[in-house]
This record gives structure tokens, sequence and C-alpha cells, in this order.
């Protein structure tokens, strides 16, 4: 991108912004083109924050109307909101917690898009559905900042650590959440 004569800023910004790459793949290449992390920080966030709202204002008319138009498309879409429900579960569970938990924990699928998607579904409230999504993306971000200046034994020794805490924690919750049996 950068042979296209596009600023650097502006790169790690539109990295950010997209689904599967989002704010994981921009704060990695925005180090690598040796910008300051603070701004790179800054930038992926942002970046990953724009789609948000449009996702949760019109996806569901964008799904209506491609439904109408093609049936390539509304299968696409019908796959990609059925692929997002199985992983909303914990988002459906635990609502704002969860939702920005799942944002908040960098694994493939688990970004702000799928996010959004999933608090589309599930029919959250706007406000509730974007905040939670941006909480979730600044602890990515501090996450994958992290796991960038680590170096790639300790990320992966990072990652591991990552995923058993987040496992025991959903665990955790449920268990605090699930109703005391009635002795009657």
């Amino acid at each position: 991108m950068r042979r296209t004569g596009w600023p650097d800023d502006l790169i790690v910004f539109v990295l950010a912004t997209l689904p599967i790459l989002e704010l994981r793949g921009a704060i990695p290449v925005g180090y690598w083109m040796q910008l300051e992390p603070l701004k790179v920080s800054i930038l992926a966030v942002v970046g990953n924050m724009v789609p948000v709202p449009f996702i949760l204002l019109y996806l569901k008319q964008l799904v209506n109307y491609a439904g109408k138009r093609s049936s390539v498309a509304s299968r696409f879409l019908d796959s990609l909101i059925e692929i997002t429900r199985k992983k909303a579960g914990p988002i459906e569970e635990f609502q704002w917690l969860g939702l920005m938990l799942f944002v908040a924990v960098p694994f493939p699928g688990t970004g702000a898009w799928s996010g959004a998607i999933a608090a589309t579904i599930l029919d959250m409230p706007f406000w509730e559905a974007v905040s939670a999504n941006f909480f979730g993306v600044v602890f990515a971000g501090l996450l994958v900042n992290l796991l960038v200046n680590l170096g790639i034994k300790y990320a992966v020794i990072v990652g591991a650590i990552l995923f058993f805490v987040s496992t025991v924690m959903w665990s955790f919750l449920r268990y605090v959440r699930k109703p005391p049996n009635n002795l009657n």
C-alpha cells in the first residue's frame, strides 16, 4: 500500500477498519512501519470502531435487501450470521460484559465486526453495543500491543495463557450467574 502513496497513518487506519484484520492486524503493521506506538494504537482503535455503528444500524436492512436481490448474497450473509450466532453464546448470556470480553480477546473471529454482528442479531440496544465494542477494542489493542512487544516466543505463551484464562473466566461467570437450587 505504500506504493500507492498513502501515508502510513492512513494505511494503519484503513487496515483497522477491515473485517478479519481489524486492529489485530493494523497494530503489527504500524509497528513494522516504525510508527509511534501511541499513534498506532489510537489509529487502530478509531479505525476498528468506524464500521461498528454502521453494522449495528444497517446490517438487518442489508440482509433483507440482499436476500431479495441475490440468492448468492443471501446465502453468504445467512452463513455469516449463523457462524456469528454460534459464537454469540457468552454475549447472549452476559450482554454488555459478554460482548466487551468477546471483542477484547484477540482471537480470530472475535473482533469488533463479529461483536457488532452478534449485537445486531441479539437486538442489543445501540449505545450499549457501541460502548461494549469500544471498551473491548481498547482492551484488545492493549493486548495486541503487549503481544507485539513480547516477541513471537512469549506471544505464543501469552496466547495460550489468555486462552486458558478466558475459558476459566467464562466458566466462573456462568457459575456465578447460575440460579441457586431451590430446596423446596
